[in-house]
């Protein structure tokens, strides 16, 4: 009679001088897992019947980590991101110090914090003992970042494509935790293409090999951008956000307004934007929103990959440190939100190409979702994004009832155009909530805590704001 098949895990297990050594191998995968000589002595005194326990719990428990990493697509170290400010961090320790790192693929070298670092501004230092996989060690330039925001606490550095461009980069969003896998080996092109990705050629914009690249080119990889007739490469810059109004602008340089001009394309003037160049000098930016024509991420040749519905585009002004606003031939920028949005990206220096989810090349879909805010009458409340109105409203009120009870729908945000919806509570009881909508992220802010403070006395603080890009 032949054996029953064995489902369960196989687990051997070493004990050694420097502690213990598990192997497991499962249907699922296989894994090692290493534990200490101190480890070693709490286990071993908890006798064997228990101490076999322990180790089976702990090596399926590590098993099942391992699978969940075997979820990336090309082989590599796994980071987790906080994207709590809409661009992607890296918390890792770098010559010493510890602190979040900006990963930034539209920051051609790589800086770190003066006053962190104790590097005297405008100096470049070589820093070894990095915690990021593949990186050991490697030239930064020293700035003054005091004032750069990151999560729970000022900047510490960027790690920019004088870093990226030489590895194997795979961005996961659109996850509750985000996170990237980092190589120095290449990742076969039919490894991407099985995994649902196609690529996008960098023609000499992004590369590991410096001789491949354009003239008095940075690597910084680009998509190309359709609007119309018109087709022209968008740099991808991980670092760039707009706090300001959390909205999806499309950047672009004067030669591209002119060509969209020239071909006839319908659009309107739409107010204007603020911001801060790397000189901290303050300008501003003429807004346009294009009235019908969509806008595509494309191939070089124009076949459109991803689509969305008519943008909004922000001309950016001349600027000493602005390389966009000089080139003379129609040239783009997109910043983290669309990372964001097309969930997985990789970016591959060694083949000089970008690869992105096959699955987004669909017909147009609009730039904005709807958000609907049910409350119940205590502390209860659900905000809900839908593709309409009713999808969210819908979903809202269902996601409150289940958890609170006696929800209501008080507030909704459309589909058909940019808006944010702010939050605020009464620092002493959070019942006392109020909440607002308007068309930029400021404004909401500002009218949510104002209504609270008026509505409901006290001392209010922003709760929780979001916006439908």
């Amino acid at each position: 009679m032949a054996d029953p098949p064995n489902n369960g895990p196989d687990i051997l297990v070493d004990f050694c001088e420097s502690g213990i050594l598990i192997h497991v191998r499962h249907r699922s995968g296989a894994a090692e897992m290493r534990l200490d000589q101190g480890k070693r002595r709490d286990l071993v005194a908890t006798g064997a019947v228990s101490l076999a326990r322990t180790l089976i719990v702990m090596a399926l428990a590590f098993l099942s980590e391992a699978a969940v990493a075997q979820s990336t697509i090309c082989a590599g170290g796994r980071v987790p991101l906080d994207t709590s400010l809409g661009t992607p961090f890296v918390h890792m320790r770098l010559g010493g110090h510890e602190g979040n790192f900006s990963i930034d693929t539209g920051a051609s070298y790589s800086v770190i914090d003066s006053e962190t670092f104790g590097v005297p501004p405008k100096t470049k230092a070589r820093l070894a003992g990095s915690s990021l996989p593949t990186v050991d060690s490697g030239t930064f330039t020293s700035l003054d970042m005091r004032h750069s925001p990151a999560p729970a606490g000022h900047l510490a550095g960027i790690i920019g494509t004088d870093f990226l461009s030489r590895r194997i980069v795979e961005f996961h969003n659109n996850l509750t935790e985000p996170y990237m896998v980092i190589s120095a080996q290449r990742c076969s092109p039919k490894r991407l293409e099985s995994a649902g990705l196609v690529p996008v050629s960098q023609d000499g914009y992004y590369s590991s090999d410096s001789r491949r690249l354009r003239p008095g080119t940075w690597p910084i990889p680009i998509i190309y951008l359709r609007i119309g007739s018109i087709v022209a490469p968008a740099e991808i810059d991980s670092g760039m956000r707009n706090a300001e109004i959390k909205r999806s602008v499309i950047f672009i340089n004067q030669a591209f307004l002119e060509a969209l001009e020239h071909a006839g394309i319908s659009m309107r003037q739409d107010g204007f934007l603020n911001n801060v160049d790397c000189t901290g000098t303050h300008l501003t930016s003429e807004l346009w929103q294009l009235e019908s024509d969509p806008l595509a991420f494309a191939t070089r040749e124009g076949r459109p990959l991803i689509q969305y519905g008519p943008p909004l585009l922000s001309v950016i002004p001349p600027t000493t440190c602005e390389n966009l606003a000089r080139k003379s031939e129609p040239f783009a920028r997109i910043g983290a939100l669309q990372l964001q949005r097309w969930g997985v990206t990789v970016f591959d220096g060694f083949d000089d190409k970008i690869w992105i989810n096959r699955a987004l090349a669909s017909s147009p879909v609009p730039l904005y979702r709807a958000i609907a805010l049910a409350v119940n009458d205590f502390v209860g409340w659900k905000v809900i994004f839908g593709n309409s109105a009713e999808e969210a409203q819908a979903s809202a009120h269902s996601a409150c009832n289940q958890e609170y009870g006696n929800c209501r729908i008080v507030e909704t945000v459309p589909a058909t155009a940019f808006g944010c919806l702010a939050l605020a509570a009464n620092q002493q009881d959070a019942a006392k909530t109020s909440w607002a909508f308007r068309t930029s992220f400021h404004d909401a802010e500002t009218s949510a805590v104002q209504a609270c403070t008026e509505q409901r006395g006290g001392v209010c603080k922003l709760s929780s704001h979001v916006c439908n890009d």
